[in-house]
């Protein structure tokens, strides 16, 4: 079974009501708020809020689900959060790739000792330490990722399935 997600993750709690109106789903996992991200989601927000993309824009995400980072930093700002990372995975049958990236006060940091990733979309640092960047203390033989169950989410695709018609267009 596949891996293939795009979500922030942040212990600052989202405002509900924006969660809701920009219709996005979340999970909480320890004290720890998981935020799916999508594609085709993203090019809806992109319309709604009228953002004009250049053509060497930032962007983040594994294959089939590649979201620019100034929409990713829009949502954010958008529900109210300003630390947290991203994380992204795009794995089959073990072979795959991760990346992450953290932000504090809403800019993008620099993780000192961590393994850089630069594979397809998906640029940054391992998700663990990225993970360890925003405060999540591993389990007892846990890594990170697994401490916040985030090997329990797949793939995000079922909460966005209204929106494939914005990838299409």
């Amino acid at each position: 079974m596949g891996h293939n997600i795009v979500a922030l993750i942040t212990k600052q709690k989202p405002i509900k009501e924006k969660l809701e109106f920009i219709e996005m789903p979340n999970f909480v996992e320890k004290g720890f708020y998981i935020i799916p991200l999508n594609a085709c989601h993203s090019i809806y927000l992109e319309k709604k809020w009228g953002i004009y993309l250049e053509e060497d824009e930032e962007y983040f995400g594994g294959l089939g689900n590649i979201i620019y980072l100034k929409i990713i930093e829009k949502i954010a700002i958008e529900i109210g959060i300003t630390d947290y990372a991203l994380i992204g995975t795009d794995y089959f049958g073990g072979i795959g790739s991760q990346a992450a990236k953290v932000y504090k006060n809403s800019k993008q940091i620099t993780i000192k000792n961590a393994k850089n990733y630069d594979e397809n979309c998906l640029v940054g640092v391992d998700i663990n330490s990225a993970l360890r960047a925003i405060g999540v203390i591993k389990e007892h033989y846990k890594d990170e990722f697994d401490t916040i169950n985030l090997s329990h989410y797949r793939c995000f695709e079922k909460y966005y399935e209204k929106y494939e018609k914005y990838c299409e267009e």
